[in-house]
């Protein structure tokens, strides 16, 4: 199965000035008049996942580089994302306290239940008192 179907996604990220999820739509519904609604989802406080309504119209924007957004002060740039996009910056390891546990829950296999709620899970410090 593709998982990037018919419509691939792009990851906007704004590389100066400032603009808001309004001025972004109208922006790209200004300059890319191509019968497409555009849609995001913020990642972030500078960048935007967007859908496109074909690669070939992804890849010209690709190719652009840098460039400003039409009714904003905005220069953005846009690459594409995929599932597998791999990672741009090194993971920092971190301890977590957990507090008010349920019961049934207090044991390896709950802990590592509960910490995957939060994120990738290394390893689990069962010697401190639960």
């Amino acid at each position: 199965m593709d998982i990037e179907g018919r419509n691939p996604m792009a990851l906007v990220t704004v590389r100066s000035g400032v603009i808001n999820e309004t001025q972004l739509l109208e922006g790209f519904n200004y300059m890319f008049n191509w019968n497409w609604q555009w849609r995001y989802k913020k990642q972030g406080s500078n960048a935007f996942l967007m859908r496109f309504p074909n690669k070939g119209r992804l890849m010209e924007l690709i190719n652009c580089d840098d460039f400003t957004l039409f009714g904003t002060r905005a220069v953005v740039n846009v690459k594409k994302w995929a599932f597998d996009s791999q990672a741009v910056g090194k993971l920092h390891t971190v301890w977590v306290t957990f507090g008010k546990v349920p019961e049934c829950f207090r044991h390896f296999f709950g802990m590592c239940e509960v910490a995957a709620s939060l994120v990738p899970v290394l390893g689990i410090d069962m010697g401190t008192k639960l």
